[in-house]
């Protein structure tokens, strides 16, 4: 079953295609025969995983996408959270079915609350661009209701171990007057630092903040060491929280921490320091 299932990711994945892990075993020999030897799923098989598989055959390798919409469907009724998705992109676009932004999000929601992150995050990055543009001390129902959303919807994502949606509601706690909690953001950064993925760009969020915090994170930040993010976590909040007169004091304290974590301090970490801490 293995070396099916491998071959099952090579094949999607030369499709530009992320790959969704079966949840049954005996639909990976399935999944198998409909990719490579074209075999035919019936509609009526109450399988939700199989029909939305099918169903993506039939987009990326037969370009059959009447079928593809039909299955799509077929699988949503079955509560397949990856046929939502799909079927949602689809209808949002418009792509080979009429446009129908009201059945799109209906189904991005439905998608969401099945834990489907992708749905998570595009829901999210909606919902974000709906209040970016208002006064961040505004208090109104339609904000706050928007806000708590967004809240929801990244901690349902966070369940599902998303950083992105963990540094997102970080972000949130951080910056958000109506909502703003500084140990809770706290928490949430050194969740995403202590993630193992270094594909993760998390300074791109922060960085956002400041000028001299985003040159000093992008000159001075090295090799992303695992202490060194978190004193960045620890100098970001301090410094919303205390003002520049504390960030120095606590810069010095930090220091002296960083010795003892260090036999060496590289002369160049050391000079971040000092930069940093010459910014008023």
């Amino acid at each position: 079953m293995e070396h099916l299932e491998k071959d099952i990711i090579d094949f999607i994945e030369k499709s530009r295609c992320i790959y969704i892990k079966l949840s049954k075993k005996e639909n990976i020999e399935k999944v198998y025969n409909i990719l490579f030897n074209n075999d035919m799923i019936d509609i009526n098989c109450g399988d939700g995983e199989l029909l939305h598989y099918y169903g993506f055959y039939n987009k990326i390798i037969v370009g059959n996408y009447d079928e593809t919409i039909r299955y799509y469907r077929e699988a949503v009724k079955y509560g397949n959270k990856h046929a939502m998705y799909n079927l949602a992109c689809m209808y949002r676009d418009g792509e080979y079915i009429e446009a129908n932004q009201e059945e799109a999000m209906k189904l991005f929601k439905m998608s969401a609350e099945q834990k489907n992150e992708h749905a998570i995050y595009y829901l999210v990055s909606i919902y974000s661009s709906l209040v970016m543009h208002l006064d961040k001390m505004r208090k109104d129902e339609y904000f706050t209701k928007k806000i708590d959303e967004i809240v929801r919807l990244c901690k349902i994502g966070a369940e599902c171990g998303s950083m992105y949606l963990i540094l997102k509601l970080a972000g949130i706690y951080f910056k958000c007057e109506y909502i703003k909690d500084y140990d809770l953001a706290a928490k949430y950064y050194v969740a995403v630092c202590n993630d193992s993925n270094e594909d993760l760009d998390i300074y791109m969020d922060l960085s956002e903040y400041d000028v001299v915090w985003k040159e000093y994170l992008h000159k001075y930040w090295p090799n992303k060491r695992l202490i060194d993010k978190q004193i960045i976590m620890l100098l970001l909040i301090s410094k919303n929280r205390f003002g520049n007169k504390n960030l120095i004091w606590m810069i010095n304290g930090i220091t002296k921490m960083i010795i003892g974590y260090l036999a060496v301090l590289e002369k160049k970490f050391k000079f971040s320091f000092m930069y940093a801490a010459s910014y008023k």
